[in-house]
């Protein structure tokens, strides 16, 4: 096989040989994704995270959770500490981020204990915090807090 200019610089994993469409590269699951605008806004996300310092092993992506007795996944979940810190709900840039975004976000951050919960759609970012002394539960907040493990 000759020489490809650019490539053989990559590693191996980081090409895709086979795809239908243009896929992405997330570097935290070390695999090509489907290149979707809900996919977007969550390595658009990784991405802020790791500029607020964040480190990228306590970041996970798409795991499941049981949510009411069923199986559910959530987006991102960050951890603080080794306890789930901030639970992320990234939607498309065509959805609206209203109550029912709201609920499932609200329904992982109360199965996972974290008491961080952010909805985005890649325009708009709403982070709330858990404050059980509140009636509410929930407060927004208008940055996130400073990571520090």
């Amino acid at each position: 096989m000759g020489q490809i200019s650019g490539l053989n610089s990559l590693p191996v994993e980081n090409i895709c040989v086979i795809c239908s469409v243009e896929p992405l590269w997330d570097d935290l699951r070390k695999k090509w994704v489907a290149d979707t605008p809900e996919e977007r806004v969550r390595l658009q996300v990784v991405q802020g995270l790791l500029r607020h310092g964040i480190p990228a092993s306590s970041i996970g992506v798409e795991k499941k959770v049981a949510v009411y007795g069923r199986l559910k996944r959530f987006d991102l979940l960050v951890f603080r500490q080794g306890k789930p810190w901030m639970v992320v709900e990234c939607k498309a840039p065509s959805v609206r981020l209203d109550q029912t975004v709201y609920d499932q976000l609200f329904s992982y951050r109360h199965a996972l204990g974290c008491p961080l919960a952010l909805a985005t759609n890649g325009v708009h970012h709403h982070l709330f915090e858990y404050r059980p002394d509140l009636p509410e539960g929930m407060v927004a907040l208008p940055e996130l807090p400073t990571f520090a493990e």
